[in-house]
């Protein structure tokens, strides 16, 4: 490791530690129901779930140590899936959600060890949604909460992240708001427009790499019904990310950046044709990173044909 000679410059061969064999057990049950009220216009939903991780074992075919964990249960509180939907007239309705998700983990260290406890991921959002002239108009405005705990990330130290070494966080907690907008004047013709603004809560003071505080994009498709050219469709979009932190540090920040995407498709009978171009205008902004040395631009632009027949 050329940055950091304190691991003595040695190669990375030496370290016996790549082959390991890992044995896992999970278990998970969930119940769920709904309920209508008021002519179902106001809809209510809940549920629980029993998840079950383990006994894990780990074995380091190199060294030959063997490492196991205990097993781990988790009975999910009631609240884990609960939710309701209440339309206020037609085309509008209002909606308020929280759910609980458990993810079992058996991810081995390049030691044998075990990173064993289970990720879980809870979120709460409350919005609304729109549905007006016939469908011609949608959209989706919201706030939201998302806690991610026992996140596993890879080594803050890039020379023991490039051995496969990880760590287990605290996680951190997401909180924002987004707005979704879509536009069919038209059957030909589709425009989806959003907006994304994100707050980040370290809980365990590892920052989320490569993640904007403010996204939005646009998309515009159309497609024509008719004529000579019936079947063909044509689409544009743009996405734009904003500056976001370049390592878990948070000791530098990757400039923000925009991107410019299309596509020209043509399908008839049971063939279908479509070339994508990636990164229209070429643009090398930064991309993300692994740390302050290395980071990785924009892919340049690319063309990507594929033809398809259906059977």
């Amino acid at each position: 490791d050329i940055y950091n000679p304190i691991y003595g410059g040695q190669p990375a061969s030496i370290f016996l530690s790549s082959s390991t064999k890992t044995e896992s057990k999970s278990l998970s049950l969930s119940f769920q129901e709904q309920a209508y009220f008021f002519q179902d216009r106001f809809i209510l939903q809940a549920g629980i779930r029993y998840s079950e991780s383990g006994p894990n074992t780990a074995l380091n075919r190199l060294t030959g140590v063997r490492t196991t964990s205990a097993k781990h249960k988790d009975w999910s509180e009631p609240k884990s899936v609960l939710g309701g939907v209440f339309k206020v007239t037609r085309g509008v309705s209002v909606y308020v959600s929280r759910s609980e998700i458990f993810t079992a983990n058996s991810r081995t260290q390049p030691d044998g060890t075990l990173l064993s406890a289970p990720s879980i991921s809870r979120s709460e959002e409350i919005g609304t949604k729109l549905d007006l002239f016939d469908g011609k108009i949608s959209a989706l405005a919201n706030v939201y909460r998302r806690r991610e705990l026992n996140r596993i990330i890879l080594h803050p130290d890039p020379a023991l992240a490039s051995l496969g070494w990880a760590v287990q966080v605290p996680g951190d907690e997401l909180t924002g708001h987004e707005i979704e907008l879509a536009i069919t004047p038209v059957p030909e013709l589709q425009l989806n427009l959003s907006y994304t603004g994100l707050d980040v809560n370290n809980l365990g003071n590892s920052y989320v790499r490569s993640l904007p505080d403010t996204q939005y994009s646009a998309m515009a498709r159309y497609a024509f019904s008719r004529g000579k050219l019936k079947n063909l469709a044509a689409g544009l979009s743009y996405v734009f990310n904003d500056d976001r932190p370049g390592d878990t540090a948070n000791s530098f920040y990757l400039d923000a950046y925009h991107t410019i995407d299309a596509f020209l498709s043509y399908g008839r009978g049971q063939y279908r044709c479509q070339l994508n171009v990636s990164n229209l205008q070429d643009s090398h902004g930064e991309y993300r990173s692994v740390n302050r040395n290395i980071i990785i631009l924009l892919p340049p632009r690319s063309f990507n044909l594929r033809i398809s027949r259906e059977f």
